[in-house]
C-alpha cells in the first residue's frame, strides 16, 4: 500500500522536474511568447499552469492552463499590457498557484506599434526545482519576429 504522503511526495518530485529553457518571441503589447521546457522524467502525465507577472499586477495573470508537460513548448499571445521592464513566466500548479515550479528572469515588453523581440535561455540552475535564465532584448522598428 502506498500512503497518501508518499503518493503526494512522488507527484511534486514529478512537477518540480520542470525547468523553462527558453522564451522567444514578439515581446510587445498583443505579441507572442514561444515557452519552450525541460522536464526529468519520461512519465508526461503532469499539467501546470504558466503565468505572467509584474510588480504592478495585483495577481499573476494566467496566459495557459493545463498545460500537458510533454508538450515540452507553447506558443502564448500576449494580451494588451502596457510596455514596461520586469516581467517574468511562471510554471504553477494548477491545483495551487502559489507553488511554482520554475521562474524565468525578467524580460521587456515593449509597445504594439514597436517590436521588442525577446529571447531568454537557460544559464544556470538556481535550486532543483527552479531555473535562472539570462535576457537578451533589443528593441527595433521593424516587424521581424525572432524565430
Amino acid at each position: 500500500f502506498f500512503s497518501l504522503r508518499a503518493i503526494l511526495a512522488l507527484a511534486a518530485s514529478y512537477v518540480s522536474a520542470l525547468t523553462i529553457s527558453s522564451i522567444t518571441g514578439d515581446a510587445v503589447s498583443g505579441g507572442s511568447l514561444t515557452i519552450t521546457w525541460n522536464t526529468a522524467t519520461t512519465d508526461a502525465a503532469g499539467v501546470f499552469s504558466i503565468e505572467l507577472n509584474h510588480p504592478s499586477f495585483n495577481s499573476a495573470l494566467a496566459l495557459a492552463t493545463n498545460v500537458d508537460s510533454s508538450q515540452l513548448s507553447i506558443t502564448i499571445p500576449l494580451p494588451t499590457l502596457d510596455p514596461a521592464d520586469g516581467f517574468t513566466i511562471t510554471f504553477v500548479d494548477i491545483a495551487n498557484i502559489n507553488d511554482v515550479f520554475s521562474t524565468s528572469n525578467s524580460f521587456s515588453i515593449g509597445a504594439a506599434s514597436s517590436t521588442l523581440s525577446v529571447s531568454v535561455k537557460a544559464s544556470s540552475v538556481k535550486s532543483s526545482s527552479t531555473l535562472s535564465v539570462g535576457v537578451a532584448s533589443s528593441t527595433s522598428q521593424s516587424s521581424n519576429p525572432i524565430s
